[in-house]
């Protein structure tokens, strides 16, 4: 009888890994990459507050300004008062388009307390304009304490104390 042949041994296929270095690249690309894929995304969400960052920054600008009016005493008056927003514009403490009243889908108002409290207290609001891009925003409120308030309600003038003080209803920024 003969033999039966013997089996001959199949190798079974071996999965093949990609050389070092093109891992090591691939790493390297998407470690780059991470930060830019989060920045595109991270934009796409801001742009949808964006509108309303012109008001908080606008108000920003203001309340910088008026320290730079008061301290300096820009109206050369004698008196570390605090400036109006024509004021604040005219002395070139914020820019053209800001110091207008209207700027980036929002309107400004600056307030300065009457009398000798005038040294002491200010306010500013921006709400959106009616029928603009941010109508349905929020408006903002700040004061010569620095912090910046919002309200989901439309501020009206007179909504806000003579004072310049705070409305309570309104929480800061960020909260």
């Amino acid at each position: 009888m003969e033999e039966a042949p013997a089996a001959e041994a199949v190798e079974t296929p071996t999965r093949v890994g990609a050389p070092t270095w093109l891992k090591f690249l691939w790493v390297l690309l998407a470690g780059s990459l991470a930060p830019w894929v989060a920045l595109v995304l991270l934009a796409g969400l801001l742009v949808s507050g964006s509108t309303q960052s012109a008001g908080i920054s606008g108000l920003w600008a203001i309340s910088s300004a008026q320290s730079l009016f008061r301290e300096g005493d820009k109206d050369d008056n004698g008196v570390l008062d605090y400036g109006t927003l024509d004021q604040l514009r005219r002395y070139k403490l914020i820019g053209e388009e800001l110091g207008s009243g209207v700027y980036e889908g929002y309107e400004f108002y600056v307030g300065v307390s009457d009398g000798p409290k005038g040294q002491f207290s200010w306010w500013a609001l921006a709400r959106p304009v009616p029928d603009g891009p941010c109508a349905e925003g929020r408006s903002f409120f700040t004061n010569q304490e620095g912090v910046i308030r919002y309200s989901m309600a439309r501020i009206y003038l007179t909504d806000i104390d003579p004072s310049g003080a705070a409305n309570s209803a309104w929480p800061p920024v960020g909260q």
